[in-house]
């Protein structure tokens, strides 16, 4: 058995996006304890959670306390992505990113100010955006030389770009920097080495201020996906599970305690994808 903490009153925060994004609200499953952890627990009478004008317990008694975190997360975005169109010769791809974890009505719906900035960072153009996704195109040449890429803020400004070749899906990229913008030769080296490691590159010759590299289409495009994802990406709502208020209403009235049994909670709570 496992017991589950739910809010019975509202948080509320006067900016409204912060108000969804991390406010309790009434029916939000709060923590999940293995059984008698609120009950049975000492220290529970002397807490805060004690109160039942604000918290309600509902001990589900065939269901183990892994088996209920699912509860307990949060409402966030994850995004996936389609290859609309590739073009080898050219090193572009046509991509459509789009989110998954909308609800039919719309809600958590991605939309371009979400990924627009990320799209630019790394160079991407032809920008457009539909119900729930976001369409444009990726160049590895484009991206090789965005700050997306690099993480230095204006770096076309600080060295120039030429590709050397382009054959099979791989580019030979040079990058040569500007000496007086990094004047410390052996931190730019690690930086530029370390940071074309970290998207795919290989084949790294030094001849500062230059740096040769290989790079492959579809490995960049895939760093870039793993960084929107890990960059973009965030919650939407402080839970994506909610017990209705009406629900909330009768435990509480019954003394703030309940049991369910696992089938009973999941046809019971709401989840936010669903509604």
């Amino acid at each position: 058995m496992a017991q589950i903490l739910f809010r019975l009153k509202d948080n509320n925060h006067p900016n409204p996006d912060k108000d969804r994004r991390g406010s309790y609200k009434k029916g939000y499953p709060v923590s999940i304890k293995p059984d008698g952890w609120y009950e049975g627990n000492p220290n529970w009478s002397q807490s805060a959670y004690a109160d039942k004008t604000k918290w309600i317990v509902v001990e589900v008694t065939d269901a183990t306390r892994e088996e209920l975190e699912n509860y307990s997360r949060p409402w966030r975005d994850d995004f996936d992505y389609e290859i609309l169109a590739a073009r080898p010769a050219q090193g572009e791809y046509d991509v459509r990113v789009f989110e998954k974890n909308a609800s039919s009505t719309g809600a958590n719906a991605i939309t371009r100010d979400k990924v627009e900035r990320f799209l630019t960072e790394w160079g991407c153009t032809n920008i457009s955006a539909a119900t729930n996704s976001v369409s444009f195109t990726f160049s590895l040449w484009n991206a090789v030389r965005s700050e997306g890429f690099w993480n230095v803020p204006l770096i076309q400004t600080k060295g120039s770009f030429v590709l050397n070749s382009y054959s099979g899906g791989v580019g030979n990229i040079t990058f040569t920097v500007i000496p007086d913008a990094f004047p410390n030769q052996e931190q730019i080296t690690q930086m530029i080495t370390r940071k074309v490691q970290e998207r795919g590159g290989s084949n790294i010759v030094v001849n500062y201020p230059s740096f040769t590299f290989d790079i492959e289409r579809s490995d960049i495009l895939t760093k870039f996906r793993e960084e929107v994802k890990r960059k973009g990406e965030g919650i939407y709502r402080r839970r994506q599970f909610v017990l209705p208020a009406s629900l909330c209403d009768n435990i509480a009235a019954a003394g703030g305690y309940a049991q369910m049994t696992k089938a009973q909670l999941a046809a019971a709570i709401r989840n936010g994808v669903n509604e």
